[in-house]
């Protein structure tokens, strides 16, 4: 599947209008960033690197206009409707579309290919990373939670995450991390 410079720029441009503008959880930046990751180890883990790179993109799509509730299904549909008006594959359309139906937690299980794995992975990577754990925090903060609170809740979804992760690659990469993350929660607990 080839994608040329103009359709990549109308992903881009409807990903980019589509990113939360509230808070760094969802933003263009998180966008980007899961891109980028996703780029990154689908060449790594020997996988389609288009399909991951548009999944990244478009995986949050349904966050600014719907709530997070099932956004993976409701960023999906949105996904197959905007990449379908512009006529692509549908082969690649359904690959793209079922990786983003797999990027959350609950849905990863359902995962078929590694494209799936890796958009999952290059998505939580944003949480298991030192910035995400921050990313975390401060949209818990929102929240209205207490430190005690928010630490506690950002602990678990943090472990949850952590193994969850599905590829060799994320894996290495995040385990320093993890270990870090490990010993604060520990430290914090220690002295609060």
């Amino acid at each position: 599947m080839k994608l040329t410079k103009n359709q990549l720029k109308k992903i881009e441009k409807y990903a980019f209008q589509n990113a939360e503008e509230e808070g760094m959880a969802h933003d263009i930046d998180h966008i980007k960033s899961v891109t980028n990751w996703a780029i990154y180890l689908a060449r790594k883990e020997k996988a389609n690197v288009k399909v991951c790179k548009i999944a990244g993109l478009l995986h949050d799509i349904a966050l600014k206009k719907y709530s997070r509730k099932n956004h993976e299904q409701k960023s999906a549909r949105m996904a197959k409707e905007f990449l379908s008006k512009m006529k692509l594959d549908h082969n690649f359309i359904n690959q793209v579309v079922h990786a983003i139906e797999c990027h959350g937690s609950k849905f990863v299980k359902n995962a078929k290919t590694e494209e799936a794995k890796i958009i999952y992975d290059a998505d939580k990577t944003q949480v298991v990373l030192i910035k995400g754990f921050c990313r975390l925090y401060e949209e818990r903060l929102r929240k209205g939670l207490t430190m005690d609170e928010n630490l506690e809740e950002c602990e678990e979804i943090y472990n949850r995450l952590y193994q969850l992760i599905q590829t060799i690659t994320a894996k290495k990469i995040l385990k320093p991390p993890y270990q870090i993350m490990q010993q604060f929660f520990k430290e914090y607990k220690k002295w609060k």
